[in-house]
């Protein structure tokens, strides 16, 4: 536990991978997690949807959490908290509009009905325990973001949330730059900055300049368009109502969460979205196909998203038509290359015409680039940098900017998940590790199964023989084998019945011991001819 003059600064996620960001501020009497999200999974994880945090050092502590603070409503930052919210139920903290898609994700969860929801924007302050929190408007690829500066008994310490230094906003103000100046000349002990783009040069893109783009290859088509992006990209869906506006163009929306999202935000007055160019997704099949634009899900390359399902074919509501332009407006998140490669791929042969990121600016980043993270040192200059937000290579490209910044390299820390930094007014060192990993989520529940992935794998690899055999009075009969994904399963089961049948001669082993020598068997003859044997289950029958 921590000393009563010491701070530990513990990332339960965010480290090493782009999501499933978490972080907690510990003293010996309180604890304050900043965010909780969620993780796209790999290709290689068949059968799971998202990954959250483990909380297990969470749960042992509870009684010292004090809230949850989150800096935006992005699902890489709140999309785990109705997991978590079966285990820990501290007050939540946002602004209007990430309180608002939290609390939409808690509808209708009994377990969630009794949540301490509170609405803070730029100006509050606020006192969690032993922590006071001031807070900072921040550009980011959704409005209503904040970075947040936490008053602590041994110093000041900075979390920025996701952000960017956007000098041509367009309706949202620039990030308030005196304020965190003004943060930085109080002193800050610590800061905790997003190092998802360390490694890229120069500035970030503008929001001004995509909106430009797209409304200028609106203008020029003369077929449908779709367009994929993020379902929280508020800003990108302004700008894509606006262009339909002003192309004189009608616009449907496909997808759950696009069209939950818009809802919210339409409420909440950051869109506006016209009666008139409003159309159901079911009526854009009648509309002249020059005079629509399809906005949806599936930047990502995500199996269950919209523009997923539409590349091949298995889309309630549409089909391509062949001439159709579709717009991926997002980068790939690492890990999701190979999805929205094979998306694109699909879309091509059904005669769409594509256009990415690579191609033409139609996407901006949300995250500061390598310039402004200088700016970002350089305006609130700390004595101690920690990278968070991203895979090893973005902390590390993160901390040799921190070192060009004049910070001394024994002040910079590069940290993994569940490792402890213990800061006093000595300094800052790395504790002991706590547990971390991961928690697996599939059809909206947590798997409790720890097999499980490694299951799945290797029924994915390997396939399944299920094996039944009749045993009547001291004689085996009825030899009967069914495969699923083996590899040459007629030829391979022939040999298979074979070892089985050698093993049912000897009639003086019991069926334990049966069972468990065609086992070795079978693994050992797949083993030796594939490196990998499927799973096997066995039946014998009595009769």
């Amino acid at each position: 536990m921590a000393n009563k003059e010491n701070i530990s600064i513990i990332s339960l996620g965010g480290k090493g991978e782009v999501g499933k960001n978490m972080i907690i501020i510990e003293d010996q009497n309180n604890i304050l997690i900043l965010d909780a999200g969620t993780l796209f999974p790999d290709n290689d994880l068949t059968g799971v949807d998202i990954i959250i945090p483990d909380i297990s050092y969470l749960i042992e502590n509870k009684e010292k959490i004090r809230a949850i603070v989150f800096s935006h409503g992005h699902e890489d930052h709140i999309g785990a908290i109705k997991y978590l919210l079966q285990y820990i139920n501290p007050p939540l903290y946002g602004t209007d509009l990430t309180m608002a898609l939290i609390k939409d994700r808690l509808n209708d969860l009994s377990y969630a009905k009794n949540v301490n929801i509170n609405i803070i924007d730029e100006n509050s302050k606020i006192k969690l325990g032993d922590f006071q929190l001031e807070f900072c408007h921040v550009n980011h690829s959704i409005p209503a973001s904040l970075a947040t500066l936490i008053k602590s008994k041994i110093g000041n310490i900075i979390y920025t949330g996701d952000y960017k230094f956007d000098q041509t906003p367009i309706n949202n103000p620039q990030t308030n730059y005196q304020k965190i100046a003004d943060w930085g000349k109080k002193g800050v002990l610590a800061l905790l900055a997003d190092s998802t783009n360390a490694e890229r040069k120069g500035h970030s893109l503008s929001e001004r300049i995509v909106k430009r783009n797209i409304e200028e290859k609106i203008k020029l088509s003369e077929q449908r368009i779709l367009i994929a992006t993020f379902s929280t990209n508020i800003d990108r869906i302004q700008h894509i109502i606006e262009a339909a506006h002003k192309t004189n163009r009608k616009i449907a929306f496909s997808g759950y969460s696009l069209q939950k999202t818009a809802k919210i935000a339409i409420k909440l007055g950051y869109i506006s979205l016209p009666e008139e160019i409003l159309i159901p997704l079911a009526e854009a099949k009648n509309i002249k196909k020059e005079k629509t634009i399809i906005l949806m899900t599936g930047s990502q390359g995500e199996k269950r998203a919209s523009l997923t399902k539409l590349s091949r074919g298995a889309h309630r509501e549409l089909e391509i038509i062949p001439g159709d332009t579709v717009f991926i407006s997002a980068t790939p998140i690492p890990g999701n290359e190979i999805s929205v490669a094979d998306t694109i791929n699909q879309l091509y042969k059904k005669g769409a015409r594509v256009i990415c990121n690579g191609m033409m600016d139609v996407h901006a980043s949300g995250h500061a680039y390598q310039e402004e993270m200088k700016m970002m040192i350089n305006l609130i200059k700390p004595r101690y940098l920690i990278p968070v937000h991203g895979e090893f290579r973005h902390l590390y490209h993160h901390a040799q900017l921190g070192k060009k910044m004049g910070i001394p390299v024994e002040n910079i820390f590069i940290t993994d998940n569940g490792d402890k930094l213990e800061l006093s007014s000595d300094g800052l060192k790395i504790g002991e590790k706590v547990k971390n990993g991961n928690i697996y989520i599939n059809n909206e529940e947590i798997i409790d199964d720890n097999n499980f992935i490694k299951e799945r794998k290797k029924l994915a690899k390997s396939g399944v023989l299920n094996i039944i055999v009749t045993k009547e009075k001291n004689k085996y009969s009825n030899l009967n084998i069914e495969s699923k994904g083996l590899s040459n399963p007629d030829k391979n089961i022939t040999e298979i019945k074979k070892l089985i049948q050698k093993v049912l001669d000897n009639r003086n082993k019991n069926i334990k011991d049966i069972i468990k020598e065609i086992t070795s068997r079978i693994d050992d003859f797949f083993y030796n001819k594939y490196f990998s044997s499927p799973y096997i289950f066995i039946n014998i029958l009595n009769i």
